[in-house]
């Protein structure tokens, strides 16, 4: 996952079986990351583009935006921001494809690092 500051999304990587063949690109709309006394917080936005590398898209969760505002978890005014957030980077995707690093989808762990255990609770 990379996110640059002040960007409302993060670009995730996704990856399929044991040989790592690159699937998409993922962008998960975020609030921007605002540093804590603990590290980072963000807050998901529902709203998610997947990009892939044919250059297609598909915007998924749009319905769960209604339902979030029903909740009364998000407001109407915070629920057209995100969609028009999310349109200008689906504009951006139809008029110049990924804007990020394409060679991050090559990325490979080092063959030193282990996948570590996760702690028995």
């Amino acid at each position: 996952m990379l996110q640059r500051p002040d960007d409302h999304y993060a670009v995730w990587h996704f990856w399929d079986g044991p040989d790592r063949d690159f699937v998409c690109w993922y962008l998960n709309l975020q609030t921007a990351f605002v540093r804590s006394p603990d590290g980072y917080s963000t807050q998901d936005l529902e709203l998610d583009i997947l990009a892939f590398p044919d250059g297609s898209h598909i915007v998924k969760d749009d319905e769960l935006l209604d339902d979030r505002v029903a909740e009364g978890r998000y407001s109407a005014e915070l629920v057209d921001w995100i969609r028009s957030y999310g349109d200008q980077l689906t504009d951006r995707l139809r008029s110049e494809g990924p804007w990020w690093d394409r060679s991050w989808a090559q990325w490979t762990p080092p063959e030193h690092w282990v996948n570590p255990e996760p702690p028995v609770l």
